[in-house]
């Protein structure tokens, strides 16, 4: 996947960097099925690469947005990502919240940008990314996004 993106990213005017499927991988990849021999079994799992963090050096001019599935509502932790990962626009997603996220058709965004922190509220998931493309179109007609968040955290 990150080869396809890299390969897209120079030409795109906006990258929006969905949440990942999975932040780890198997360091080991098995060939088949492994058979049930009684024993245990340990697995030890690595890093998916940060698709969107790579994005910034081969797509520099593109406005750059991730997603952020966090366990409560840490918003300096989540500027701090934005500005590791280097975009210009992140939204967050509680996890943790009963009814909203994973397993459910709801959700609730916090999406920070160089302008400050909105909250979506409640809504369905449809909901959520009509409000989010609202608000990131309006901070990019204004001018705001292009400021990016590395900014913001460094100052």
């Amino acid at each position: 996947m990150q080869a396809a993106v890299l390969a897209e990213a120079p030409t795109a005017n906006w990258v929006v960097g969905a949440a990942a499927v999975a932040d780890y991988r198997p360091v080991q990849r098995l060939s088949g099925k492994r058979r049930r021999d009684g024993d245990r079994w340990t697995l030890e799992l690595e890093p998916n690469p940060d698709i969107i963090a790579s994005v910034a050096a081969v797509a520099p001019g593109a406005v750059r947005v991730a997603f952020a599935a966090e366990s409560g509502e840490d918003l300096d932790y989540v500027r701090q990502k934005a500005a590791r990962k280097g975009v210009h626009a992140i939204a967050m997603n509680d996890v943790s919240q009963p009814g909203i996220g994973f397993e459910s058709e709801f959700n609730a965004l916090t999406l920070i940008t160089p302008a400050g922190v909105e909250t979506s509220g409640h809504l369905p998931k449809l909901g959520c990314a009509q409000w989010l493309w609202a608000r990131l179109l309006a901070h990019h007609h204004e001018g705001g996004l292009r400021a990016g968040l590395a900014r913001e955290v460094e100052d």
